[in-house]
């Protein structure tokens, strides 16, 4: 038999009564520790939205540079196959040097357009906007017109296969069109 002790202190008490494995902190002491530990994550949670944001203008940065690049050196190519010859009796002629450097000013053109387009939509996305899919279906079409505009003009071994070719991108403008014209109709629906 254990001896008998005096009056036990009320920690002992809790201690006694504390079940095994948890801490003996007091309640309002485990909220605070929750708020802390909430206070952190919200903290670490700006930190990643400011730095996703600074990837994402860096990257909209990037390609709006890319976008003046690829239009200048664009003009400088289209202005290097044009040649202009005033003739006799006040006559101008313009001549292009090659039809293929056309093309390829065009492919740029596209290209920095659907550069333009990522950029609209990293912004969309900067600004904490919902993206949605148009964008990105536009940015589609345009590679794919871009795409048809280069194997069109490009030189074909096999006619049967760049005939194939052609018809496969000119069916995938109309249902990448085609599925614009449906999220629009369903937009006005909604609305």
């Amino acid at each position: 038999m254990e001896p008998a002790r005096g009056p036990r202190s009320p920690s002992e008490r809790l201690a006694d009564e504390a079940p095994r494995g948890r801490s003996l902190q007091p309640a309002s002491e485990r909220r605070s520790l929750a708020e802390r530990l909430e206070g952190g994550l919200d903290a670490s949670d700006r930190w990643l939205r400011l730095l996703q944001d600074v990837i994402l203008v860096g990257v909209a940065i990037l390609m709006v540079v890319m976008g003046v690049f690829v239009l200048v050196t664009g003009a400088f190519d289209l202005i290097g196959t044009v040649t202009v010859r005033a003739g006799d009796g006040g006559t101008v002629t313009v001549s292009v040097e090659n039809g293929r450097a056309v093309v390829e000013v065009a492919e740029n053109a596209l290209l920095a357009l659907i550069l333009a387009e990522l950029v609209g939509t990293l912004l969309l996305s900067i600004r904490g906007k919902l993206l949605t899919i148009e964008p990105f279906l536009v940015i589609a079409i345009v590679a794919v017109v871009r795409h048809l505009l280069f194997a069109t003009v490009g030189p074909s071994a096999d006619p049967v296969t760049h005939t194939i070719e052609l018809l496969g991108m000119g069916s995938l403008i109309v249902l990448l069109v085609g599925a614009i014209v449906l999220l629009r109709r369903a937009q006005v629906q909604k609305s």
